[in-house]
């Protein structure tokens, strides 16, 4: 399937990641990218903070990354990381295609406390069971927030496209047969694809290339510079810069200075990792049959030295972080770029 070249745009709490691609014949090829600084306070838990024009200082940077880059495509994607959005699986009767959309309204309506009026329902169905069972996965996007991305969109002269979530993006783009890091990527694993934010840590579980589960855990690389402006008494700036040049958990043997350093940082690293397996836990506890094979790190944060090497000997479980993917074709005049920060804007152009 063949489409057109979009603009994918995913807002961190750090930095703004921007792709410029097509998806065509199982691969995506990638004209540009562009990464820019997130304006401060402009975002929390992925809605776009309008107060004090903070909204619209945001959309004049994405404005002048844009023209600076010289990128003239008007279709365009957002893509949305929020606790806000409710995804979940539901066993529903098997009806007609046009009998499923109430269908899923009348199941919300039982399990889920919310009015549906505020709510975009979006859903895709998973299996379909021989005990005339349907098995569907809902997300219910808050029709607030959709409408003020949409509209940012539309103030930016650009065409609106669809937004999307991240889980779903990263899903699409591991969906794909591939290699990565020069090595076979296994469909009939079941894997765990970590997205380490700044402000946020998403978990998102394939199984055969398929969505089973998502979490969204409150806390990134941000917590590990502000504990370290704590424990040295020093700007979050100077806190930031330490963390890059000292971190590093594959090793205890270094510097006082910079074993302190990663003392803080295994401190709350290894909290990460409880609640991680936590998240895992609840995942092999809704079937007998559920494991995962293995851990993929992407995001910011995954840059952070020995993290994946760290997760490994805690957990058990093989981890790397994602360097390459076979299925994301760079153009040629794309060097020295750190794939792990765009994966979302990337799988975002993924449309099926």
């Amino acid at each position: 399937m063949s489409q057109k070249s979009v603009i994918s745009i995913d807002i961190g709490s750090s930095k703004i990641k921007i792709a410029v691609g097509k998806y065509k014949n199982s691969s995506i090829y990638i004209e540009k990218v562009v990464a820019v600084k997130t304006p401060q306070d402009s975002l929390m838990d992925g809605k776009l903070v309008f107060a004090e024009g903070k909204a619209d200082i945001l959309k004049q940077i994405i404005v002048n990354a844009l023209s600076e880059n010289k990128i003239r495509i008007k279709n365009a994607i957002f893509t949305i990381q929020s606790t806000t959005i409710i995804r979940r699986e539901l066993e529903v009767p098997y009806v007609k295609p046009q009998e499923m959309e109430s269908m899923i309204r009348y199941e919300i309506e039982q399990y889920l406390p919310i009015d549906l009026n505020e709510y975009i329902i979006e859903h895709k169905v998973l299996e379909e069971k021989q005990d005339s069972k349907t098995k569907i996965l809902i997300a219910a996007l808050p029709r607030a927030m959709a409408d003020d991305y949409l509209s940012t969109l539309k103030a930016m002269h650009l065409e609106p496209k669809s937004l999307d979530i991240s889980s779903n993006a990263i899903s699409k783009l591991f969906g794909l047969k591939q290699q990565i890091n020069q090595t076979d990527y296994k469909l009939d694993n079941t894997v765990a694809l970590i997205d380490m934010g700044s402000s946020s840590t998403n978990i998102c579980i394939l199984s055969k290339g398929l969505f089973q589960f998502s979490r969204l855990i409150p806390t990134g690389g941000s917590e590990l510079t502000t504990a370290i402006a704590a424990a040295f008494n020093i700007t979050f700036q100077e806190a930031e810069k330490k963390k890059l040049l000292q971190a590093d958990l594959r090793s205890i043997e270094a510097y006082r200075e910079d074993e302190t350093v990663n003392e803080v940082i295994r401190n709350i690293v290894s909290r990460w990792i409880e609640e991680i397996q936590r998240v895992f836990q609840f995942y092999k506890t809704r079937n007998a049959n559920n494991n995962i094979d293995e851990i993929f790190l992407y995001g910011g944060t995954s840059n952070l030295r020995g993290i994946a090497e760290y997760i490994e000997n805690v957990t058990n479980m093989p981890t790397k972080q994602i360097q390459t993917l076979s299925s994301v074709i760079l153009n040629k005049h794309i060097t020295d770029v750190n794939l792990e920060y765009y994966l979302n804007a990337i799988g975002a152009i993924i449309r099926k």
